[in-house]
């Protein structure tokens, strides 16, 4: 049986883009409705839970897709990673007068620290988005809390479809929770480190 993998359908995705995307062709929208059990509509065009017809998708839902068909797609090279504005502060980026765009792994550095950021059950079209990091901050300052939250944020981005591997440990320095991650994308065996420091409170 072929490996599955999780990925999130986009608001505006149909079938055939999905298709497109994950699987390399439009026709292969057949397999996504078998390997799914999907029933017609199969996909319907909205992101509010009132509009969930049985059996069919809804935008910000998951589906399950071969992983086969997202690893062995090398010929996308980094554009298997996507493009996205660049966000820096909570801020749009600007780059000569336009938005400042980010793609490959540059973009999939920044995807992995907005999720971490991202309070679990925090974005209504996709609840599962995010990491539980957030919860777990007024809870003491010690060891165990920084193991717990290297757990969450291995847990969260493992669940972004871009990532074939991820390492994370945690350290308390100060007042300051210290998550160090090694993401490996799809398509890559470049290994992509990052520091994310989240702000402890005080006691």
């Amino acid at each position: 049986m072929a490996r599955l993998k999780q990925v999130a359908v986009r608001i505006g995705d149909t079938l055939q883009s999905l298709a497109v995307r994950e699987m390399g062709a439009g026709a292969n929208w057949r397999d996504l409705v078998t390997l799914n059990g999907l029933r017609p509509p199969y996909l319907v065009p909205s992101v509010y839970p009132e509009d969930r017809v049985a059996g069919a998708l809804l935008w910000g839902d998951w589906v399950s897709v071969p992983a086969r068909a997202i690893n062995d797609n090398a010929a996308l090279g980094d554009a298997a990673l996507g493009a996205d504005v660049q966000v820096v502060g909570g801020d749009l980026a600007v780059a000569s007068g336009d938005l400042a765009i980010l793609d490959g792994v540059e973009n999939f550095a920044q995807a992995l620290r907005h999720r971490l950021f991202t309070p679990i059950d925090s974005y209504i079209p996709h609840t599962d988005y995010g990491c539980a990091i957030t919860a777990m901050l007024g809870l003491g300052n010690g060891p165990v809390v920084a193991l717990l939250c290297a757990a969450l944020a291995r847990q969260a981005l493992l669940l972004d479809p871009r990532s074939a591997a991820i390492s994370a440990a945690g350290s308390v320095a100060g007042d300051k929770l210290v998550i160090a991650v090694q993401a490996q994308p799809v398509n890559s065996e470049t290994v992509t480190d990052l520091n994310v420091i989240f702000q402890l409170p005080t006691v």
